[in-house]
């Protein structure tokens, strides 16, 4: 008997990783997925760190610089840190690619996105947020945000 596919699904294997793993994954060199027995199982393979006494060589052989008014004043207030995505960004990075979330997008707001950029486009500007980052940061967008998503789930096992 040969067996009929009814549905396929294809996820780009980083996003996944990343959404499952969360803040575990970090910048890794990449990792090892097998299965055993039932289970999926990843390991996470460390980035290759740059050899210690190398740096160490090159900092004894620095010459010795005085620091200018300039460089005191860099060091008193320093740049602010760059954001990064969260949990929140993640899901909104996925919520993006699924085609039932843009199909939810284009009837319930009367739009006419024809990709996953397209969504991401219409979400940032729909929670007046520069990035999906923003979402970790920004209490009233995430809070948005859940109530976009909330919707949408409850769109899709079939209520209004």
């Amino acid at each position: 008997m040969t067996h009929l596919t009814v549905h396929r699904y294809a996820f780009p294997l980083r996003e996944v990783v990343e959404h499952r793993l969360g803040d575990a994954v970090g910048d890794c060199e990449g990792w090892q997925i097998r299965i055993e027995d039932d289970e999926v199982v990843v390991d996470v393979i460390e980035p290759l760190l740059p050899d210690p006494s190398q740096n160490m060589r090159e900092t004894m052989q620095a010459p010795s610089i005085e620091p200018s008014v300039d460089d005191v004043t860099s060091l008193a207030s320093p740049a602010e840190p760059e954001r990064k995505g969260g949990p929140l960004a993640r899901k909104a990075a996925l919520l993006c690619q699924d085609r039932g979330f843009r199909t939810f997008i284009n009837i319930e707001h009367e739009q006419q996105l024809a990709d996953q950029d397209a969504v991401a486009v219409w979400l940032r500007a729909h929670l007046d947020i520069a990035s999906r980052a923003d979402l970790d940061h920004n209490t009233i967008a995430a809070d948005r945000f859940d109530e976009i998503e909330s919707a949408y789930r409850r769109w899709c096992e079939g209520y209004d």
